[in-house]
């Protein structure tokens, strides 16, 4: 069973004047397709349109954690192309371009393991 946290709101107090779509949660089929790629847990925030969505997951294996970006076309949905890359929580943000960590930032600071904002 994977532990799913959705955020639930768009990033940095921003609306759907910003971002296209509605804010939605990942069905069970997307949820199951974490899980079987082995993922334990998974923070997101999700839009969906009629033809494309937009978000980002934060995935948890054990210790280790990535980040997917989940916008699509109607072709694929959120959850396609993962390919879990793992590392340490500390090292998720280097490289980010101040506007992806602004992204990314709400997902970031739920999933801390330091600050344990969340409980299981």
């Amino acid at each position: 069973m994977i532990i799913a946290h959705n955020i639930d709101k768009f990033p940095n107090g921003k609306n759907s004047d910003y971002y296209y779509g509605d804010l939605s949660e990942l069905s069970e089929y997307e949820l199951e397709d974490l899980y079987q790629k082995g993922i334990e847990e998974v923070w997101y925030w999700y839009a969906q349109a009629p033809y494309e969505g937009i978000g980002h997951l934060l995935l948890r294996v054990g210790d280790l954690y990535d980040f997917h970006d989940a916008g699509h076309c109607s072709c694929y949905g959120p959850t396609e192309g993962i390919k879990f890359r793992g590392v340490p929580f500390e090292q998720l943000t280097e490289g980010f371009t101040k506007e992806h960590q602004e992204e990314v930032a709400c997902l970031i600071e739920m999933a801390d393991p330091a600050k344990k904002v969340w409980s299981l």
